[in-house]
């Protein structure tokens, strides 16, 4: 004969895995000079007139990533940033002068 335990169940708790805590990984700025170039970003790109959408897409980047960007917490690339300067008609040089 077969003896069945009966165990209480146990509430789960949600734990967070240290990586999918958004809020910490993409709310906080990487550095001040990243947050300016973002700001730098979102004036000149409305001054050109064009929309967030078609910017990422001329980039080659999401959406999103072009968020984290403007709002300076995205680490760039240079390779970004050259292609960044080129669609804005700049040199490098020009947009992160600081």
């Amino acid at each position: 004969m077969r003896r069945f335990i009966i165990k209480k169940a146990r509430k789960k708790t949600k734990k967070s895995h240290p990586d999918r805590n958004w809020s910490k990984l993409y709310s906080t700025v990487v550095c001040p000079e990243f947050a300016q170039l973002g700001n730098k970003l979102e004036g000149i790109r409305t001054a050109k007139n064009l929309t967030k959408e078609d910017f990422a897409n001329e980039l080659n980047i999401g959406i999103f990533h072009y968020y984290r960007i403007s709002r300076g917490t995205a680490k760039l690339s240079l390779l970004t940033v050259l292609k960044i300067a080129k669609i804005l008609g700049f040199k490098a040089n020009e947009l992160l002068d600081f």
